[in-house]
């Protein structure tokens, strides 16, 4: 790892951050802290979203002045190439499928604390919500052969669904019905 930071993040979450931070020019993430200062150092632009001022000036003082730091909102003016949804528990479903349109095709969006079945349950909300739009799942997203406590939501364009057995134009009979 080749990051530092003090905050409430496992060094496994915060190498899984890092990687994919240091393909992310752009981070949304809701929650200051230990990820803030991780995003910080990979070069990223942070719009680090908080509900508490105590946190904001705690990190404040562990990461430039170039990160972006404002009270609890769901609304912006750019799309990101990340999105890490932690916070307050209370807040993170609203934040991640409010913010889910605000995400890049190709971007990922990432929930921190998904081993809490709360937390993963934000994550089914947002697939179902959402899922002719998702890639691909990593559900506690593995570094090194090591479980973090992060899942990782990778958004694609909107595909809708499509019946394959009317557009390929098979007979029924090849799918195993009678005529």
């Amino acid at each position: 790892m080749n990051v530092t930071f003090i905050g409430d993040l496992s060094i496994k979450d915060a190498e899984l951050l890092e990687a994919f931070a240091r393909r992310s020019p752009i981070v949304l993430e809701f929650g200051s802290g230990g990820s803030t200062q991780v995003f910080d150092q990979c070069g990223c632009s942070v719009v680090s979203v908080e509900t508490s001022q105590k946190w904001i000036d705690k990190t404040k003082k562990r990461v430039s002045p170039k990160v972006q730091f404002i009270a609890y909102q769901t609304e912006f003016q750019c799309e990101f190439d990340l999105i890490f949804v932690d916070g307050i528990d209370e807040l993170r479903r609203d934040f991640a499928l409010k913010t889910w349109r605000y995400l890049k095709v190709g971007g990922v969006m990432i929930f921190h604390d998904t081993r809490r079945s709360r937390d993963f349950e934000n994550v089914i909300t947002l697939m179902r919500e959402h899922l002719n739009e998702i890639w691909h799942v990593e559900v506690n997203a593995r570094m090194e052969g090591v479980s973090s406590n992060c899942t990782v939501i990778h958004k694609k364009r909107h595909e809708p669904y499509l019946n394959w057995t009317e557009l390929e134009g098979k007979p029924r009979s090849a799918y195993g019905y009678e005529n």
